[in-house]
């Protein structure tokens, strides 16, 4: 069953080194995505987007806006295979009722802008 859906758009140019600096970079991404970001020079604003995307579409998703959670606190991760994913700490988890709750990410970008699409998928038949 479908606890809840989110998509968001973020302009690609709006996370250039100009707009986005280091210290903003740090205080907005969890810090393994900031200390990757910090690495790399013109994939930067592409990376920023989509994972600013798909941070906006998860709390849309959850239905509560970054009042429950601060984008710092969510890590979009990408495995071997190239599939997104985000993960959260435990504590966070269970604080925003997600403890039986699986989240399914999906990014894309061209420019001029990164797309992401949440679905909150409860597990277990919850409500």
């Amino acid at each position: 069953m479908i606890k809840g859906i989110g998509i968001d758009a973020v302009a690609i140019s709006r996370m250039d080194k100009k707009r986005i600096s280091d210290y903003i970079v740090q205080r907005m991404f969890h810090p393994r995505e900031a200390a990757q970001a910090l690495g790399m020079t013109e994939e930067r604003p592409f990376f920023l987007a989509s994972r600013f995307a798909a941070k906006e579409a998860f709390v849309k998703a959850l239905g509560t806006g970054f009042t429950a959670i601060a984008p710092r606190n969510i890590e979009v991760v990408v495995d071997q295979k190239g599939q997104p994913s985000i993960t959260l700490s435990e504590e966070d988890r269970q604080r925003l009722g997600l403890g039986e709750v699986n989240i399914h990410l999906s990014l894309a970008h061209e420019e001029p802008l990164a797309l992401a699409f949440v679905v909150l998928e409860l597990l277990h038949g919850q409500r």
